[in-house]
């Protein structure tokens, strides 16, 4: 029987995920293929992990696939954490993490409404919102969410998380429900500012 060494494995997994010189992918999409996804939470690692993987890569060939072509897209995966997934695997992913992620945050945000004292029907108040920031975004065709915030009383109401914690904070409904509809596959994330 063969035996592979730390060594041996470390230099195979060098290669699989395309961070040897001779193994670097043509494509930001090639890349990601390659991995299954790529870290997006903040908006830098997403091109970071790309440059590290893509011969010759400039940025603005993952904006094109990210915004023009969208051959990739941003979204939840696992632990609540936004990732750039090939879209033909999207579906996929949605099934796996987004989906039970969306409905566990859907709950939380009916308590922090409720802990809030916004509304006496949490669940139909989210609705409301949901419907005003959909529209918001039919009408501008797009926005960011301090934008829509600022336009809205509805979607700037503020929500209290972890009362009675240390981390205890206040933030906009808008902050919070617009990336649930993005985890529910009602809109989709666009271009991070900055």
């Amino acid at each position: 029987m063969e035996r592979i060494s730390a060594e041996e494995r470390q230099a195979r997994l060098v290669v699989r995920h395309r961070l040897a010189p001779e193994a670097r992918a043509e494509t930001p999409l090639e890349a990601a293929r390659s991995l299954v996804a790529l870290h997006s939470t903040d908006a830098a690692t997403v091109y970071l992990s790309t440059w590290a993987r893509v011969a010759g890569f400039e940025p603005a060939a993952l904006d094109e696939a990210l915004y023009v072509e969208k051959t990739l897209v941003r979204m939840l995966g696992m632990r609540r954490t936004l990732f750039v997934v090939p879209r033909a695997l999207a579906p996929d992913v949605d099934a796996a993490c987004t989906q039970p992620i969306a409905a566990r945050e859907r709950k939380r945000l009916e308590g922090f409404v409720a802990a809030s004292a916004v509304a006496d029907d949490p669940g139909a108040w989210i609705a409301r919102v949901e419907q005003a920031a959909l529209a918001a975004l039919r009408s501008r065709g797009g926005a960011f969410t301090a934008d829509l915030t600022r336009n809205d009383p509805l979607l700037a109401t503020k929500l209290r998380l972890g009362a009675g914690t240390r981390w205890e904070s206040e933030v906009s409904a808008g902050s919070r429900i617009l990336p649930l509809l993005a985890a529910e596959g009602l809109l989709a994330r666009g271009r991070p500012r900055g």
